[in-house]
C-alpha cells in the first residue's frame, strides 16, 4: 500500500517532506518522526521539507570546491548544486549516500515552488501548509504536475545558495530529499530568504 511518510529534522528549523499518493479508494495513513539536534557555525537560518518547524544555525558541511562555479542563473546553480550532491556523493546524517542519477529541471515543479515561496514570504509564515490550507502535493497537483513521489525542502533566513544548500545536507532529512533515486525532476524557487525545493517523479 503506498503512504505519506512525514519526517521531522530539527537542525536550524528543518524538516523534510515526501509524499506518495494512496491507492485508488484507499485512506491516505501518515507516520511521523522527530528527532532533534543544533550545531553551531556560519550559516544560520530556517529551513524545512516535512512539517513543523524549528530555529538554530549550522555549519557548512561542503566545501565551496565542491560545487561548480555559480552563473548568476537560479535554475542552472541550484540544479548543478543538487546534481553535485548526487553525482559525487555525500554524507546524510554520516551515512554516506549511494550515487544516484542527476536531476532534470521542471517546470510545473518550479511553478508550484515559486507559489510557495511566494506565499511564506508575503505572509511572513513558515511551513508546508500555504496560508490558504494547501499541502505540497496540492500545490504541485494544482500546478498540472502528474506524479508518482514528491519530496519538499523549505528553508528561511539564508542568503546564499551555498548556505542553503549546506544547511540541507546538514540535515538528514533533507539531505536524503535532495539524494533520493525515488525522484527525477526538480523545481525551486527563492522570495527574499524563503526558499523551495520540489522533487518528483512523474507517473
Amino acid at each position: 500500500m503506498r503512504k505519506v511518510f512525514f519526517f521531522l529534522l530539527l537542525a536550524m528549523a528543518a524538516c523534510n517532506k515526501v509524499e506518495t499518493p494512496p491507492e485508488s479508494g484507499e485512506n491516505t495513513t501518515t507516520g511521523n518522526s522527530t528527532s532533534t539536534s543544533t550545531t553551531t557555525g556560519s550559516s544560520t537560518g530556517t529551513s524545512t521539507g516535512s512539517t513543523g518547524t524549528s530555529t538554530g544555525s549550522s555549519t557548512t558541511s561542503s566545501s565551496t570546491a565542491f560545487f561548480p562555479a555559480e552563473t548568476g542563473n537560479f535554475q542552472n546553480d541550484m540544479l548543478a548544486y543538487v546534481n553535485a550532491l548526487r553525482t559525487k556523493g555525500c554524507k546524510c546524517n554520516g551515512v554516506q549516500m549511494p550515487l544516484v542519477p542527476a536531476l532534470k529541471w521542471n517546470k510545473l515543479l518550479e511553478a508550484a515552488s515559486i507559489r510557495h515561496a511566494k506565499d511564506m514570504s508575503n505572509t511572513q509564515t513558515f511551513s508546508h501548509t500555504g496560508s490558504d490550507g494547501s499541502t505540497m502535493s496540492k500545490r504541485i497537483t494544482d500546478a498540472g504536475y502528474k506524479w508518482t513521489y514528491l519530496g519538499e525542502n523549505i528553508a528561511w533566513g539564508y542568503p546564499t545558495l551555498l548556505s542553503v544548500i549546506n544547511g540541507w545536507v546538514a540535515s538528514a532529512g533533507h539531505c536524503k530529499n535532495m539524494m533520493s533515486a525515488n525522484v527525477t525532476e526538480l523545481g525551486a524557487a527563492k522570495v527574499g530568504t524563503y526558499w523551495v525545493q520540489d522533487f518528483g517523479k512523474p507517473q
